[in-house]
């Protein structure tokens, strides 16, 4: 299939990132009628009231595959990315090697905010899949007492 117009790709993320990137972008060539060379693109990214947060355009062809890319846009929140494109007309369409996504963690234990049962809160001893610290039975983002209690019931029996 061939672009008449080039159409936008839209990535609507289900949670906020602070950059996105394209490693690489190439023009699927359909027959003699596709010019990499002139193509124009543009990745724009939005924030969540829709205005836009970074941009990168190029113009003309990299590499032998068409475009060549190495772009990544950024900002403090990220929740919608546009490639558009003007002069592919007669194109097979895009093809995108590779993705890069980042999303902040703010307490640096591995588990990106958004997915954080306890966000912001260091736990040097580690932390199970949702972000909580190894050793917090009752849930509260802290290893204390009541944790203890827990633990010792656990081991003993009630009272």
């Amino acid at each position: 299939m061939t672009f008449p117009e080039a159409e936008p790709i839209i990535f609507e993320l289900d949670a906020p990132v602070t950059s996105f990137g394209l490693t690489t972008l190439d023009l699927l060539e359909d027959g003699e009628t596709c010019n990499p060379g002139g193509a124009n693109l543009k990745l724009q990214a939005y924030d969540a009231s829709g205005a836009v947060v970074d941009e990168h355009s190029r113009v003309g062809a990299q590499g032998p595959a068409g475009l060549d890319l190495d772009w990544s846009v950024s900002a403090d929140e990220i929740v919608r990315v546009e490639l558009t494109g003007e002069g592919i007309e007669g194109c097979g369409g895009y093809g995108i090697d590779d993705l890069v996504l980042d999303a902040p963690d703010c307490d640096g234990d591995g588990v990106f905010d958004v997915k954080d049962v306890c966000p912001c809160v260091p736990a040097p001893g580690g932390v199970d899949a949702e972000g909580r610290p190894l050793g917090d039975l009752d849930s509260d983002c802290d290893i204390d007492l009541l944790d203890f209690a827990i633990m010792q019931q656990n081991f003993t029996g009630p009272g």
